[in-house]
């Protein structure tokens, strides 16, 4: 065989072997990272050289590693009269090579540069930073490092007083923010929980813009408690998939969380009625919602007890998509018609009607039990050999009490 190169920025194509090669497959040395190249390679027998087979396109030169992406959540642990302590995440690319290490690097108040905070790289996730200035502010960031080079920075902690606080420590959040979905027009309420000492200052956010209490929004801080909600008393369109996030600041450093403010894009209903006895409820010829309090002295609702909570509402990716009957609030031996309705909220004439039957039976389940047997035998078996000759390694399927209504066990 005849292999044949076509290099970068070329025309020519060029002999990639001095000698013919008996073998299917040849290695090219010294070609360039980042750079495009064409191959081809023909055959040989007693008639000649025959017809070049060609890639189908160019083959670029890739490194085996890149840089690893940024660390994750970098913290200020502790705080001291002269020294600080950092801990961080693991990046969650690691570039495809392992981390090396993690270059510290800090920036007082006043200052555009940053500097190494260590001579030498952490080769764990937490280091102690020491020899700063008492009662300065400094800031610090964090970088990962593998064989291919410096990832971006972290996040930074934000200005730290370095100073001695006996009796304190780093705000952290007991219960973070999470994401939240709202109809449009509705309340969308979003709580933490934090422990801090002294006490924190928090701060909400949206897209990264504070907000404070006025018009449509509202926060509630209760310092004794070490809670924070931030409501808003009504949701827009724009708020659809926004960030809404918090930070908690004290004297020892700072922490923050973020979630995602959902709109709901379908509007969702659900009706219920006792099949071939009733019809949906009603009230005023209007229909009533599975959830709606109000009665129908015609038309009885499909739950026992609707006063209590027996029903609710998953939310999932798509909000309000699924309902939850809980156990007890349908009747046995009955069957029930249950119907969704689905509007868009932005055009109501995008609609969709769905309808499900449910018969409540009463049963009683078997127990079913399954168990493993391994157990040494004395002449080889061929069905259990994928363990060795002449272990055998078997399951068993049993039924536990009255086990009648059982059409088959395999």
């Amino acid at each position: 065989y005849q292999v044949e190169i076509r290099k970068p920025d070329s025309d020519i194509w060029e002999m990639a072997n001095d000698f013919p090669i008996k073998g299917n497959d040849f290695t090219i040395d010294n070609l360039q990272t980042g750079k495009s190249y064409e191959f081809r390679v023909k055959a040989k027998n007693a008639a000649g050289w025959g017809e070049y087979t060609k890639l189908d396109r160019p083959v670029t030169l890739k490194p085996d590693s890149v840089a690893p992406s940024s660390p994750g959540m970098l913290e200020v642990k502790k705080v001291g009269k002269n020294h600080i302590e950092l801990a961080w995440t693991s990046p969650t690319d690691d570039g495809g090579a392992k981390i090396t290490g993690y270059i510290i690097e800090k920036k007082p108040i006043g200052s555009d540069q940053w500097v190494k905070a260590l001579p030498y790289m952490s080769v764990d996730n937490n280091a102690t930073i020491t020899d700063l200035p008492e009662n300065g502010e400094v800031e610090f960031r964090v970088k990962a490092v593998n064989k291919a080079g410096e990832s971006e920075p972290s996040s930074t902690t934000g200005p730290v007083k370095i100073t001695e606080y006996p009796n304190g420590r780093v705000p952290t959040f007991v219960k973070k923010v999470t994401d939240t979905n709202a109809s449009m027009n509705s309340e969308a309420i979003f709580t933490i929980e934090y422990d801090s000492n002294p006490a924190s200052e928090v701060k909400w956010f949206r897209n990264g813009l504070e907000l404070i209490t006025g018009g449509r929004c509202r926060i509630t801080t209760n310092a004794d408690e070490s809670k924070s909600i931030s409501t808003f008393t009504e949701t827009w369109d724009s708020d659809n998939n926004s960030k809404i996030s918090c930070e908690i600041v004290d004297l020892h450093g700072r922490d923050t969380c973020e979630a995602v403010f959902h709109v709901k894009e379908m509007e969702n209903e659900y009706y219920c009625r006792i099949y071939g006895l009733y019809n949906f409820q009603n009230f005023q010829d209007v229909l009533l919602p599975i959830e709606n309090s109000k009665t129908d002295p015609y038309n009885p609702t499909c739950l026992s007890n609707q006063s209590s909570n027996i029903y609710s509402r998953y939310l999932t990716a798509s909000p309000g998509s699924s309902l939850t009957v809980l156990d007890g609030s349908l009747q046995s031996n009955q069957i029930y018609q249950f119907m969704v309705y689905m509007e868009n909220r932005k055009n109501s004439s995008v609609q969709a009607t769905g309808y499900v039957l449910v018969t409540v039976d009463d049963t009683h389940p078997q127990l079913i039990v399954i168990g493993c047997v391994i157990s040494i035998l004395y002449v080889p078996n061929l069905e259990y050999q994928f363990v060795n000759p002449i272990t055998q390694v078997a399951l068993f399927i049993l039924c536990v009490g009255t086990c009648m209504n059982l059409q088959n066990i395999k």
